[in-house]
């Protein structure tokens, strides 16, 4: 499933509406960083695929913002840990 995910940067979030339900991802800003503070999908839309979608659809946002990230939601540091190909956005430890 292939879906086009809505970037609503006034609310701060990835949003993706799939048979009346939301998947989403939210973040925050703190400088150049953006962080991503929570993906949430609900129960009747999981194993789909749609957090893996929010998850580049938010790496692809930061790469041509040039902005760093920072995965405070677990699924976002997980994906990024599978994904080497974004690891290059990763704000540096220290």
């Amino acid at each position: 499933m292939n879906l086009s995910v809505e970037h609503r940067e006034a609310e701060h979030r990835f949003l993706l509406e799939v048979e009346g339900a939301k998947a989403e991802l939210t973040y925050r800003m703190r400088g150049r960083t953006i962080v991503f503070d929570h993906t949430g999908v609900p129960p009747q839309l999981r194993h789909r695929g749609l957090a893996n979608q929010l998850a580049q659809a938010g790496l692809a946002y930061a790469r041509q913002q040039q902005l760093q990230v920072d995965p405070q939601c677990r699924f976002m540091a997980v994906y990024l840990k599978r994904h080497p190909e974004f690891c290059d956005l990763l704000q540096p430890a220290g």
